[in-house]
């Protein structure tokens, strides 16, 4: 792993390296890019060779919510400020403008990052106008760096999920973007798929601190990069902007160079930063999104084939798609969609695409004219003009447009036309094109844990603590000595997961968050094999990161093919029962499901409006549950409000609204890092399970609902069923409660965490003896008395002669042994053994029996090193450290796996 992390920070240190001239190199994975074409001979003469020559580029139009290009500052100069001429022609919206001129002074080999998604036939955008704008980005002095999205590919289910399909429209691309005239020289691909596999730990556990400091519903304001409505939403999908915001670090961007639709992942690059106090953020410079031919197309599309052109269209192609076009003269002929985000930021009555294509492709390259109705023009606000105003018809327009776009593609077509493997991979492509969208066999790609004898029974281990308790550890015992005759007891410890849940955070890095996490679970094995050596011995103990690390590209492809198979609604309905909230939490989901039909057969907005003062009514009356929390009413509280300020009078906005309302309602508490956890549970048990015989998970009914979601998915997966695989068997056992304290009428005590009220493994002999004195133990009460649990739990299986020993006075019955629980819970109820004599003689035997924990750490310098690290921990969290999210975190991850009434830290 170490090699492999310092093969990508060679890489980067090489492409950033101001002394290195990088030369024409072949992309990964693909066959020899062709030379370059007289398209790229062109094209590199249209942008001056050296910075210091003039460079004439017409001025973008102000950008909304950004500074348009600046004049020049005389702070810079000449040469670093035709730079940043250079690179802000590129953006219809730059984030900010003195970041990337701080940039462009300090780091002239600045990197850039696109990432493309391989999912068939090249546009005209994609191609020609990304070639036009990489030149001027690299002839700036930026190496630009194209992150071939082969996985999010996947993710979409493009190319019908086929990740060899993928890998091959991809080639396709890079044949493209040479034969259109890109200029390589500073210019490299990198392939997701691979460099995500062969840095797997760097990168995933940047994808999961990533995960863990947002919430679902900040998340899916950037699933619109997908063309996705918020509640049409697969898992997946939540996966998809976080792998996105991960690769910018990953890659070490410094701009990200994408289209208008993909800046609201790019912000949360920016929210990121400021969550995580990393100083430098990732400067947005985000370019033009081409309008689609056809009227009312905000970008277009590949499943329209006549609303856009593409790279190797024939003269035929372009002739028709262009005569066809939509090219109005009148604004306000295109309607706007309440329901859809405009990716455009500045304001566009007309929405012309044909005036698009002027402006966008034809006058990119610097110096060009466009010739139509017999006039030639060297800017496109005259020929906007001319066409508005009539003097340039639309014929004469789109014959323009017709010969300058052949002109620009051309070489293109001459290069598919005479290389033979470029001509094979665009039949290919185009085939697959043609096929009709049937859901297609997905194989089935999963982590396997070698090596396991037979049938296994798993025990999942609770998320790890800094002060790891008594009660977890007698728990897994008792769990683990539950595997059926003849199965090999497993124990599985899920630390990337606990990572990703916030568990024992507040490290200056994410390293020490993991470190401190796999110190929790050293301790707690070591204790454990103290408490009970000779079961211990039989158990396998397998980390989660082993196992993803082993096979990390078929790990996260699994993680992916899970959440394509579920609705984001359900992991949600899963994290509710997980979160312990009670079940008719789930009332809430069923009243705004019923009360958003209402609003939609509503005669007006006022109906909408009294439809959600009802729905607000139940909740404050405790019609739709006590699952309702006030977290929930003042969210529907805050929509009554927007609707009544913004759109009282306007029935689609309020729906629109009211919709998002009740999302945004469901949504509380529920954040990316639960997604990933649940994805990665169902990853993990598949990684488990055998193709011969069944799996048994032994589990507490707090973990029933997390292990739920794993069968059912394997129960519902064709590639499953096709592999043979046998969904696991779920077995309860009784959850082991050790509490010490009662609270006033004798329930549980339950909110603030009392340090006395739970025995730790590495308590000291003072702290069993404070604890066990201050101890709930009430004459006669066998309901609830924690000595006499601890006696049963604890000390008959634990202590060395397997028997509680009561010393006492002659007068008070003498000395007593204890070897059968049910005969110590009877002399306690009729009174023949007393509080007083229970507490002593529990205390010493506990003590006992804690006493071969702390030798066993105080044998071990591993151990011994844990112990310190989990005390660090400690320390921090006293002080107020956790990071962002921890509380709420922890306490639901707490909770789901381990049963415990509050966290321990």
């Amino acid at each position: 792993m170490a090699e492999t992390l310092a093969a990508l920070d060679v890489l980067i240190s090489d492409v950033t390296s101001p002394q290195h001239i990088h030369s024409s190199e072949q992309p990964c994975s693909a066959n020899d890019p062709p030379s370059k074409s007289l398209a790229a001979a062109q094209l590199a003469k249209s942008v001056p060779a050296s910075p210091s020559a003039p460079v004439q580029v017409p001025a973008p139009t102000p950008a909304r919510k950004a500074t348009s290009p600046s004049a020049p500052s005389s702070d810079l100069s000449p040469e670093l400020d035709q730079k940043l001429s250079m690179l802000r022609s590129v953006g219809e919206e730059c984030v900010s403008e003195a970041e990337l001129r701080n940039l462009v002074q300090k780091k002239p080999n600045f990197i850039l990052y696109d990432g493309f998604e391989p999912s068939g036939r090249m546009h005209i955008a994609q191609g020609m106008f990304k070639a036009m704008n990489v030149n001027k980005c690299t002839r700036a002095g930026g190496t630009f760096i194209f992150w071939v999205a082969d996985w999010f590919a996947l993710m979409n289910d493009k190319m019908g999920g086929d990740l060899e399909r993928i890998k091959t429209v991809g080639q396709y691309l890079i044949q493209v973007w040479t034969a259109a005239g890109m200029d390589m020289e500073r210019v490299k691909f990198l392939w997701s798929s691979e460099e995500i596999s062969n840095h797997a730990q760097r990168y995933w556990t940047q994808a999961l601190d990533i995960a863990r400091r947002f919430t679902v519903t900040r998340i899916k304001k950037c699933c619109q990069i997908m063309g996705r409505l918020e509640d049409t939403l697969t898992a997946a999908q939540i996966l998809y902007p976080i792998m996105q915001c991960t690769d910018i670090f990953f890659l070490r961007a410094d701009i990200c160079q994408l289209g208008v639709d993909q800046r609201k992942v790019n912000m949360l690059a920016r929210e990121y930063c400021d969550a995580a106090g990393i100083k430098l953020k990732p400067v947005i410079l985000s370019h033009h999104m081409l309008y689609g031919l056809a009227k009312g197309q905000q970008k277009m599309s590949k499943s329209n084939l006549d609303s856009a052109i593409f790279m190797e269209d024939s003269a035929a192609d372009v002739e028709r798609k262009i005569r066809k076009a939509y090219c109005p003269r009148a604004e306000g002929e295109v309607e706007e969609k309440p329901e859809e985000e405009s990716m455009h930021l500045t304001e566009d009555k007309l929405k012309n695409p044909c005036l698009d294509y002027v402006e966008h492709i034809i006058f990119c390259v610097p110096g060009a004219t466009f010739t139509a109705g017999g006039t030639t023009y060297d800017s496109f606000v005259p020929v906007r003009e001319a066409f508005l105003g009539g003097t340039l018809n639309e014929d004469d327009l789109k014959s323009g447009i017709i010969s300058a776009v052949n002109m620009l593609l051309e070489p293109v077509r001459i290069h598919f036309e005479r290389d033979a493997e470029a001509r094979r991979i665009l039949d290919l492509i185009s085939g697959w094109m043609k096929e009709p969208k049937t859901q297609r066999a997905t194989p089935l790609r999963r982590g396997i844990v070698t090596d396991l004898r037979g049938c296994s029974c798993v025990v999942f281990a609770p998320l790890p603590s800094a002060q790891p308790q008594l009660a977890v550890a007698v728990e897994l015992l008792e769990s683990l000595a539950a595997t059926p005759t003849g199965s090999q007891p497993v124990l599985w410890l899920a630390d990337w997961s606990a990572f990703c849940l916030g568990c024992l955070t507040g490290g200056k890095a994410a390293a020490d968050d993991l470190k401190a996490i796999n110190a929790a679970y050293s301790v707690l094995l070591g204790a454990m094999r103290a408490l009970s050596p000779d079961l211990m011995g039989n158990v396998r103990v397998i980390k989660q990161s082993e196992v993803v690390l082993d096979n990390p590209s078929d790990y996260w492809i699994s993680v992916i093919n899970v959440g394509r198979a579920f609705p984001l609604s359900a992991l949600r309905s899963a994290h509710r029962r997980l979160d312990r909230l009670p079940h008719d939490k789930d009332a809430l989901d069923e009243l705004l499901k019923a009360a958003m039909l209402r609003c939609e057969a509503a005669a007006d907005a006022g109906e909408c409006l009294a439809v959600l003062r009802d729905v607000i009514a139940c909740c404050i009356d405790g019609e739709a549950g006590s699952g309702v929390r006030p977290a929930d009413v003042e969210k529907l509280d805050a929509t009554l409000s927007e609707c009544t300020d913004k759109c009282a009078n306007d029935k689609g906005k309020c729906l629109s609204v009211i919709r998002r309302g009740f999302e945004h309602t469901l949504d509380l508490g529920f954040n990316g890092s639960h997604v990933f956890m649940m994805l990665m549970h169902c990853a993990d048990v598949l990684a488990l399970a055998g193709a011969s015989v069944r799996t048994v998970i032994c589990c507490t009914p707090a973990q029933m609902a997390l292990h739920e979601v794993a069968v059912n998915y394997m129960n519902s997966a064709q590639a499953v069923a096709a592999a043979g695989l046998c969904p696991p068997e779920l077995r309860q056992v009784p959850p082991v409660s050790l509490r010490l304290k009662a609270a006033a009428g004798g329930e549980l005590a339950g909110g603030e965490w009392d340090a006395d009220a739970e025995l730790l493994l590495l308590d000291g002999p003072s702290d069993v003896q404070r604890k066990l004195k201050r101890a709930f133990c009430e004459p006669g009460n066998v309901a609830f008395c924690p000595p006499l649990t601890l006696a049963r739990r604890v000390v008959l299986p634990l202590a060395a002669d397997r028997q509680l020993h009561v010393n006492r006075k002659s007068e008070d019955g003498g000395n007593a042994v204890f070897i059968d629980a049910d005969e110590m819970d009877k002399a306690f109820k009729e009174g023949a053994l007393h509080p007083g004599d229970l507490k002593p003689a529990v205390r010493d035997a506990i003590d006992a029996i804690l006493q071969g924990v702390r030798q066993a750490v105080q044998k071990d310098s591993a151990l011994g090193q844990a112990q310190k690290d989990l005390e660090k921990v400690i320390k921090r969290s006293a002080k107020g450290g956790g990071g962002k999210g921890k509380k709420e975190c922890l306490g639901m991850a707490w909770c789901c796996l381990n049963g415990a009434a509050a966290p321990p830290d």
